[in-house]
């Protein structure tokens, strides 16, 4: 396994397994559901207007036309915080995450089996 170490500030990581997080947010548009990925889409350090711009652009999918939105699909990742900048909001599926600074998220491919019944 490779690894990756990005030492920057952003202002939002955002990470998925469908292409899509809601009915209006295509976040990741490659992505599949049983790809065994975790798709990791972040906004580089950028100011308010900036960033809500990029939040907006979610809705469409065109977010990936943004510079400062990267991509990249991982088996697993750590977002930590430095103790010389403000607290990070984490947040697990709508839910606040209490945490040390320090969050770890680990793919778990072919776990869960989805059946669906149709009409």
């Amino acid at each position: 396994m490779s690894e990756t170490v990005a030492c920057k500030i952003f202002t939002l990581i955002y990470a998925s397994s469908p292409p899509r997080v809601s009915d209006e947010i295509l976040l990741a548009p490659k992505a599949k559901l049983d790809d065994g990925k975790i798709h990791l889409s972040y906004l580089e350090g950028s100011n308010c207007c900036s960033t809500l711009c990029g939040l907006l652009r979610l809705e469409d999918g065109t977010h990936e036309k943004d510079p400062r939105f990267k991509s990249i699909q991982v088996d697993q990742f750590r977002v930590e915080t430095d103790s010389k900048t403000a607290a990070a909001l984490y947040s697990l599926d709508g839910e606040r995450l209490d945490t040390n600074g320090a969050v770890t998220v680990r793919i778990h491919p072919k776990v869960l089996n989805v059946f669906c019944i149709g009409n």
